[in-house]
């Protein structure tokens, strides 16, 4: 579903949202968005379940055509038999090394020089030799993700950190040098020629005294050790184009270990000519282009010599700190293609030498460019659908249209409904329109569209509402009765604060106001919705105050940890309703709230907030505040007393586990 939006969608970006659901961890449980991932284990999470998905279907190898290579495992006997035992692996991409490595080409000659180990026992030699293990590149993908290995685990501290050094790597790959051809070739023409200068030397010193140091090697070489040497040298196994790559995109990494952001640059042109290149930068919603000449700026990493992380974050040198972005996954692709391989048909057939029926493949080969976009009918219509819809927002989100009714709440606030319709009722009405506009249009407009009118327009909204009780109460019924999905997801998903704040600030104001005009029947109503016994249509006059703060407050535990970066304007609304009366206070009061703020301040049950990102517990702390300076208990000499708060409200006398939170010193901390 997915991947048949990016192709087939008019819409710039794709929320991933059921998508991310879908796609487990390993205990089953969906992906927790809030946690950093890793963008390497994600490309081998979801390769492995493209091939468990497509095992059974004409498509098996689809993935490894395109992506997919072999590595050889080599070992390298240097005692003197020189054999090469190997082992072949199919890999999806290949990681490299960023510690001490100024260069993508340093990093990969490091990946294929391997590592010398002693004492391992060579068959061929009888005894126990050095060895060289090593790996090196036996078949290209016709696309190569490279992984640039920037964080690592330290095992002096025991905990993760993020290299930030510079890395460069190049527009145009070749990648023959750390092939199993290029090392065999490369390691053959250098024992021929330290054979040779051997030789040579020994010939120079029998040679006379006026000879130069020019002839290093014999004047004469027999025929066999010409045809040698001419055949030394690359693309004798392939074409030099098998090996060469073009730069096609990069998945950018900002932050430290345990936190931070991925994002993209892409080359959306796939012609191989640098004149029709197009970069564009892929960040959440944001899609812009991208000048190639800022490729070392903004993905090669920091060119300070101090390039780590500690437990608190960046360090910071002496020197003026470079930012913390850089490269972590490359992708190029090969500028000749294999042929794409396909499961033509399936037979049963009888295996001669066990007696057993097995499945064999009849395979085909199709050029890679000629290969046909398979999708499923189902999503395409899906997907139709959805870009009729989009066609028609398009036109309702014309900044024509936002100015016209930008314009419609500044006249009728500034003039009155006289002049628009000579009756409360236009006025209502008029409110009714531009309170679903400012819900259900802005939260989805462009930024532009928010940046230019949103803070006129609901601020005009905001006064039109709230000078009159009854314009007011009659608009807070409208929200509570038809909007309250809409409020949940602007002030915990929304990710634009401009979005949040205005709406946040609309919504308490109207709540306060409705507390104070429900205050006669408000405790009466909050008693009767606390008795389970007691039926909906035997509690009396509704309160809409009640009927809000009962789903907010049923959000707390779930659903704000998991929006914690979100969450500020949420606690505002909450800290307003707990302040408003001496009923609301109460209200709070009889939830035994104390408890539930204090465990969602201490994370109790729930990670939130980062290194870079703190939780901003601000309002959340005021509302603890507000409940706990109407408690008749100090919790610095645990003295009960009897200090009146405000609004004439009775003294709270906390229960157990409220005294015993109060009681502890963590929350004081």
């Amino acid at each position: 579903k997915m991947f048949t939006y990016l192709e087939l969608s008019d819409r710039q970006d794709y929320n991933p949202h059921t998508f991310t659901y879908a796609f487990k961890d390993y205990d089953g449980q969906p992906t927790n968005v809030s946690i950093q991932q890793d963008a390497q284990e994600f490309l081998t999470r979801i390769f492995a379940k493209l091939e468990q998905g497509l095992e059974k279907t004409e498509y098996k190898y689809l993935p490894q055509s395109i992506f997919g290579g072999k590595v050889s495992n080599q070992i390298v006997c240097q005692g003197g038999c020189e054999s090469i035992k190997e082992n072949l692996e199919e890999y999806y991409n290949v990681s490299c090394e960023v510690q001490n490595s100024k260069s993508l080409d340093e990093s990969l000659t490091k990946f294929v020089n391997g590592e010398s180990i002693s004492d391992y026992y060579c068959d061929k030699c009888d005894k126990k030799v050095e060895i060289i293990k090593r790996v090196c590149i036996k078949e290209l993908p016709n696309v190569m993700m490279i992984h640039l290995k920037r964080i690592d685990f330290n095992l002096e501290t025991l905990l993760r950190h993020k290299i930030n050094s510079r890395l460069e790597f190049p527009d145009e790959l070749n990648m023959e040098p750390y092939t199993v051809e290029g090392l065999k070739w490369r390691e053959e023409k250098q024992k021929k020629e330290k054979k040779m200068a051997k030789e040579g030397n020994k010939e120079s010193k029998e040679a006379s005294n006026d000879m130069t140091g020019e002839n290093s090697f014999p004047e004469q070489l027999n025929e066999e050790e010409m045809v040698d040497i001419e055949d030394f040298g690359p693309y004798k196994e392939h074409s030099q184009d098998y090996y060469e790559y073009k730069l096609i995109g990069v998945v950018n990494h900002r932050g430290t270990a345990d936190s931070g952001h991925y994002y993209s640059y892409i080359n959306v042109n796939r012609d191989m000519s640098e004149e029709n290149d197009r970069w564009l930068e892929f960040n959440d919603s944001t899609v812009q282009p991208f000048s190639i000449s800022d490729m070392e700026k903004e993905c090669f990493g920091s060119k300070n010599n101090d390039t780590s992380d500690d437990l608190f974050g960046p360090v910071l040198p002496t020197a003026t700190r470079e930012s913390n972005q850089s490269g972590y996954v490359l992708v190029y692709e090969r500028k000749t293609k294999k042929p794409i391989i396909k499961v033509a048909s399936r037979e049963t057939v009888m295996n001669e030498e066990t007696g057993k029926e097995e499945e064999k493949e009849h395979l085909e080969e199709i050029d890679y460019y000629k290969m046909e976009k398979m999708i499923p009918e189902r999503y395409a219509q899906t997907v139709s659908a959805d870009n009729d819809k989009f066609g028609f927002d398009l036109q309702i989100f014309q900044k024509e249209f936002f100015q016209f009714f930008t314009n419609l709440v500044v006249t009728v606030n500034n003039k009155g409904t006289e002049d628009v319709g000579h009756s409360i009722a236009a006025k209502e009405a008029i409110l009714s329109i531009g309170l679903k506009f400012l819900l259900d249009v802005f939260p989805r407009a462009h930024r532009n569209m928010v940046e230019t009118h949103l803070k006129v327009y609901a601020t005009e909204l905001e006064n039109l509402i709230i000078t009159d009780d009854e314009t007011c109460y009659a608009i807070f019924k409208d929200l509570v009765d038809n909007y309250k999905p809409q409020l949940t997801e602007i002030l915990l998903s929304c990710h634009e604060t401009k979005i949040r704040i205005p709406i946040a600030s609309l919504l308490s104001k109207c709540l306060v106001k409705a507390v104070q005009i429900e205050d006669s029947w408000l405790l009466e109503y909050d008693e009767k919705v606390q008795d389970p016994k007691c039926e909906e249509k035997d509690r009396g006059q509704k309160s809409y105050s009640i009927e809000l703060i009962n789903h907010l407050l049923g959000l707390i535990p779930e659903e704000c940890p998991k929006n914690w970066l979100r969450f500020e304007q949420f606690f505002t609304i909450i800290r307003d309703f707990t302040s408003a009366s001496a009923a609301s206070i109460l209200v709070m009061q009889r939830r035994q709230m104390i408890v539930q703020l204090i465990e969602m301040y201490l994370g109790k049950g729930a990670e939130m907030g980062n290194k870079v990102n703190p939780p901003k517990f601000g309002p959340l702390l005021q509302a603890i505040s507000f409940l706990i300076r109407n408690c008749n208990l100090d919790p610095r000499t645990n003295q009960y007393t009897m200090n009146q708060f405000f609004y004439g409200a009775e003294p709270h006398t906390p229960t157990e586990s409220e005294t015993n939170y109060l009681l502890r010193s963590e929350f004081y901390e």
